[in-house]
């Protein structure tokens, strides 16, 4: 029982990892056979508990092999409306049990169930760890802030205005930084159905100098859920 657990929860290549360092040198065909028998004479929950060992496995073998860029390429400005519900996934996905989110992923509904801040970074490329982003501050300390970055309207910010003023911009200083964060959260990071960002992400602008050291990933996660 033993060996057929070894062999199956070991892909192709974590056995070639295993032969690199000297743990293996070959498993024989007399050994593939006989695991081969007694696998097929395993019942179904017992099969499961192996497939799930297998797939642990490769989820380790690609977290430790796979290179994320370490540059992005900005693409254009493009408008998105849409009623995508993640908060309602994340709360149904948190009452699965085991067995039904080890079936979701054997399908190909993504590694990981649910969805924690290091997926937003790995998908997103925003940072995941540090100070939370405070979104808190009074309607005159936002009202101030708006006005030292020429968002002065009333209410929620246009994301077009945001796209004017970073398309005339030419200076690389906090006007800019400020404006582009808030470009970015409102087309990609913290979408809503309508074409603004809310007021409130205007307060996170207060700690512009922190900007380095913030968890954007933590942020986007507890919007979107």
């Amino acid at each position: 029982m033993k060996t057929t657990r070894i062999l199956y929860a070991t892909s192709k290549k974590q056995l070639e990892l295993m032969k690199s360092k000297g743990i293996v040198d070959k498993i024989s065909t007399t050994v593939k056979k006989e695991i081969r028998e007694k696998w097929m004479n395993l019942d179904e929950d017992s099969k499961l508990e192996y497939k799930k060992e297998a797939r642990e496995n490769s989820e380790k073998y690609a977290n430790l092999s796979h290179n994320i860029p370490s540059q992005s390429t900005i693409q254009d400005y493009v408008s998105l409306y849409t009623r995508c519900a993640p908060n309602r996934v994340h709360l149904m996905v948190s009452n699965l049990n085991e067995r039904q989110i080890f079936v979701l992923r054997e399908m190909g509904f993504g590694r990981r169930l649910p969805i924690s801040t290091k997926d937003v970074e790995f998908i997103l490329g925003v940072k995941s760890s540090g100070v939370d982003v405070s979104i808190v501050a009074s309607a005159e300390e936002i009202n101030h802030i708006c006005q030292q970055h020429g968002l002065n309207v009333v209410g929620d910010i246009p994301i077009n205005l945001l796209e004017g003023k970073l398309k005339e911009m030419k200076t690389s200083g906090k006007e800019f930084v400020g404006c582009f964060v808030l470009f970015v959260l409102g087309t990609l990071l913290c979408l809503t159905p309508k074409p603004y960002i809310k007021r409130s992400f205007i307060s996170i602008l207060l700690n512009i100098d922190e900007f380095k050291s913030l968890n954007w990933a933590k942020l986007v996660l507890d919007f979107l859920i």
